[in-house]
């Protein structure tokens, strides 16, 4: 009856059905029984909040955190009063299954005809984990999302009471893309270390001077220009090919 009749015909439907009841039904014990149980006397075909806690499977905060966030088109009733509350409209709530099948889990939901519109969307958009992404791409690095989030498309679905975390969704249409653009930030980070490389090598000076050891106690060293000489000037022996601290002199062994 409730939006289809007025209160004073409920009134009068109530105490009609209900002959024998006393005390009979009265206009303010109609109101204050419609608002106890969310009951909107004005709107024809809206669901209050209970029906879409039933209908969502989802507890009041997450459906005020649609609404608040303009997911969910909703009306406010008594706006700014104790004991208002909100309407949902079927059309509203039908465009915010089929645009938002990311933000509910629709294999919660109780079987019927809501339950079946959000699993027809959901098989066509095709939302999946991040565990699936991860799988798919053959990573298991748990940085790999603190690393990639703010270039990845991704959607997350708040938890029930919990508006601080959440699990993250990624449209399976999307994952080739995430794969190329992978492989290109991979190739530009190894191109980048090359290069980081390269500089260094420039930078570095070159050696362009030789050194050899004799045991005589001396230390020859000259420039590549010239080449070393196969024996020590001091003492005729071979030089040795060991490096030693360049202009050192080595000190004789007792």
């Amino acid at each position: 009856m409730a939006g289809q009749k007025t209160i004073p015909e409920i009134v009068a439907t109530l105490n009609q059905e209900f002959e024998g009841l006393r005390p009979p039904r009265s206009y303010n014990a109609v109101v204050i029984i419609s608002r106890r149980y969310g009951i909107d006397l004005v709107l024809t075909r809206a669901f209050s909040m209970r029906q879409l806690e039933h209908i969502l499977h989802a507890d009041h905060r997450m459906i005020r955190a649609w609404i608040d966030t303009g997911m969910l088109v909703a009306r406010q009733s008594r706006a700014g009063v104790r004991g208002s509350s909100w309407a949902v409209e079927p059309e509203d709530l039908r465009r915010f299954i089929e645009d938002h099948s990311y933000a509910y889990d629709w294999t919660v939901m109780p079987a019927g005809q809501w339950r079946t519109l959000a699993e027809t969307v959901a098989r066509t958009m095709r939302w999946r984990t991040l565990g699936e992404l991860m799988a798919y791409l053959g990573y298991a690095s748990k940085t790999f999302w603190k690393d990639h989030h703010t270039w990845i498309p991704h959607r997350r679905r708040w938890h029930n009471s919990a508006p601080n975390q959440g699990s993250v969704f990624i449209r399976a249409n999307d994952f080739a893309m995430i794969a190329e653009e992978l492989r290109r930030l991979e190739h530009q980070h190894n191109q980048a270390v090359l290069d980081r490389r390269r500089a260094r090598a420039r930078m570095s000076p070159r050696r362009l001077t030789w050194q050899r050891s004799c045991r005589c106690g001396w230390v020859l060293h000259g420039r590549w220009a010239v080449a070393p000489p196969i024996a020590c000037l001091q003492c005729g022996e071979l030089l040795l090919t060991g490096r030693r601290p360049r202009g050192r002199r080595l000190q004789p062994a007792a």
